[in-house]
């Protein structure tokens, strides 16, 4: 392997709002895991409403924020102020960009190390329709005949799922 691009699948599901509720979970949005009958799923849930604003913040400073804040701090690789006030455009541009740099470093011939785990996924979404469309055609380094198929950006037709982005 000249770069030290691999494939993680990632399979986790965790929302936290205004780091004030928590809720990570196992199961998929799907019939299997909805139904009740056929999967066994489990959900942790946590809330902290009576945590106050601190350091002069809209914003609660609890244990939830804690944890996100760690979690960002692992994804991106470093602690930025943006992180303090993630609700704002500010910080949706700034980590869009840092996503889109790693997605460059990671897509680069020569291997460099990325900051943080973050990345842009392929796809470019026109800002005039919302259509959305495959930056490119596959994963890097899962191109048909490097990993059986090839890794789609878009995915791949199923019998049972509407013609839509299924990755």
């Amino acid at each position: 392997q000249t770069t030290r691009r691999h494939l993680i699948y990632v399979h986790s599901k965790m929302m936290i709002v205004d780091d004030e509720h928590i809720l990570i979970g196992s199961a998929n949005i799907n019939e299997r895991s909805m139904a009740g009958d056929r999967d066994t799923e489990i959900a942790v849930s946590g809330y902290q409403p009576m945590i106050q604003p601190s350091h002069g913040s809209l914003m609660p400073r609890g244990d939830i924020f804690a944890f996100r804040m760690s979690l960002w701090a692992e994804h991106l690789g470093h602690v930025s102020e943006h992180f303090y006030a993630p609700q704002t455009l500010n910080c949706m541009r700034y980590v869009n960009a840092h996503a889109h740099r790693n997605w460059v470093t990671y897509t680069a011939e020569q291997p460099v190390p990325l900051q943080g785990h973050l990345m842009q996924y392929p796809y470019m979404v026109n800002p005039r329709d919302g259509s959305v469309n495959p930056a490119t055609d596959y994963i890097p380094d899962a191109e048909p005949g490097l990993v059986a198929k090839g890794a789609k950006v878009c995915g791949r037709s199923s019998w049972n799922s509407p013609n839509r982005l299924t990755s």
